[in-house]
């Protein structure tokens, strides 16, 4: 099981792991269930500007969470974002997506929807900066994307984290996770829920549309998701704290 976290912690993040872990297809699948718990080492670090720094200073504290996340994933699924975006938009065919996504060059609708992602996770960390433990929901939220669409949609033979990750199916863990996780969220505040099932909906949609587009769920796809859902959570999120 350890082999698994430190696993998930090398593939998730830039914390530095020495350790030569095998590609086993037992520690893959220990590697997934430690996802969530990944992300919530992730979020408490992105954090800690909250924490350590006056709320008067909300957009300080803003700005150097995005900047600590960007750092601390090494902007993994960002980057997933931007090709998945040239590649979606840009692209005329499976075998034109599939070349855009692949290539190292971002495109014009890539840099738009990062520009986009960012300011508007700006946005809404200066509203909730009061209340940082929404910030944490989410990016656990996220990743529960990755978990299910790994879990649940073919992924492509060419190598890359998806492909690796593949041999890693966690069958009704998943289910067990979920459960373990909307039950500590419902005794905190059951509306938070709401956020958790808005995103397994969204990552379902995506997993559809990327199969009906190039055949299987990419990692660069995944990060995609992974981003979006982290918005889609921080929007839930924000409206569900004026209810």
């Amino acid at each position: 099981m350890m082999d698994g976290f430190l696993l998930a912690i090398q593939f998730l993040t830039r914390i530095p792991v020495k350790k030569n872990i095998k590609f086993t297809r037992k520690n893959l699948k220990n590697a997934v269930y430690f996802f969530p718990f990944t992300a919530l080492i992730i979020a408490v670090i992105v954090t800690i500007p909250f924490v350590l720094i006056p709320i008067t200073e909300f957009r300080v504290s803003s700005a150097l969470a995005i900047s600590i996340y960007c750092l601390i994933t090494g902007s993994l699924h960002l980057d997933g974002l931007s090709d998945t975006v040239d590649g979606f938009w840009g692209g005329k065919d499976k075998e034109d997506i599939i070349k855009i996504m692949k290539d190292s060059r971002i495109g014009a609708f890539g840099v738009i929807a990062l520009i986009l992602i960012i300011l508007t996770k700006f946005a809404i960390y200066t509203s909730i900066a009061n209340q940082p433990h929404l910030i944490i929901i989410a990016i656990v939220n996220s990743r529960f994307s990755a978990v299910h669409l790994l879990n649940n949609f073919k992924t492509p033979n060419y190598g890359g984290f998806a492909d690796s990750f593949s041999k890693g199916r966690i069958g009704k863990g998943e289910l067990i996770l979920l459960l373990g996780y909307a039950i500590t969220m419902a005794i905190y505040d059951y509306k938070y829920i709401l956020s958790l099932v808005l995103t397994i909906l969204f990552t379902r949609i995506m997993g559809r549309k990327a199969v009906k587009k190039i055949g299987a769920v990419s990692g660069d796809i995944i990060g995609a998701t992974v981003e979006i859902s982290d918005i889609l959570s921080l929007i839930t999120l924000w409206v569900i704290k004026w209810i």
